[in-house]
C-alpha cells in the first residue's frame, strides 16, 4: 500500500498521509504534540469509519503504524469475503 507525500497542518510539526486499498481510504496521522502515530480507515460504500484510537494508544514509529493500517483493512477484507 503506497502512501502520499506528508500534509503538514498550518503553524505545526503534525502531518498526515493518504492512501487507498481495495476500496478503503486510509489516513495515517502524526501528532506533534503527543509524539505518536494514530491511523483512520474509512469506507463509505460499507458506511465503515475505524480509528486505530479506539483500540491502541497511538504508535511510536511511523513504519509500525502503516503495517498495522494495511494489516487492518486486510483483515475487513477477508471478513468482506468469508
Amino acid at each position: 500500500m503506497l502512501f502520499g507525500n506528508k500534509i503538514y497542518d498550518k503553524y505545526s510539526l503534525s502531518y498526515s498521509r493518504k492512501g487507498k486499498k481495495n476500496g478503503y481510504n486510509a489516513e495515517i496521522v502524526y501528532s506533534c504534540i503527543h509524539n505518536y502515530y494514530f491511523f483512520l480507515i474509512e469506507n463509505t460504500k460499507r458506511d465503515y469509519i475505524f480509528n486505530s484510537l479506539w483500540h491502541f494508544n497511538g504508535f511510536s514509529d511511523e513504519e509500525e503504524c502503516m503495517i498495522a493500517c494495511e494489516n487492518k483493512i486486510d483483515e475487513l477484507i477477508s471478513n468482506k469475503y468469508n
